[in-house]
């Protein structure tokens, strides 16, 4: 890592940090959430949209803290 990389790192306190580029928790989240309201909340129809089962997405859901 270069300087200016170690310092943002330094600077950024966030579970997900961007140094460059997305992390793929990150990418991942975010696909989740907007699959998530994209069905409105439907977390099995979510799983569908991103090929995935009910009990997958709802791992996920915990893992990333994401609140329904």
């Amino acid at each position: 890592m270069y300087a200016p990389q170690v310092q943002l790192k330094n600077e950024l306190n966030s579970k997900y940090q961007l140094i460059g580029i997305l992390s793929p928790e990150f990418l991942e989240k975010e696909a989740i959430l907007q699959a998530l309201i994209d069905n409105r909340g439907i977390q099995t129809k979510a799983a569908t949209q991103l090929g995935m089962t009910a009990r997958q997405i709802g791992y996920k859901i915990k893992k990333y803290e994401i609140d329904l």
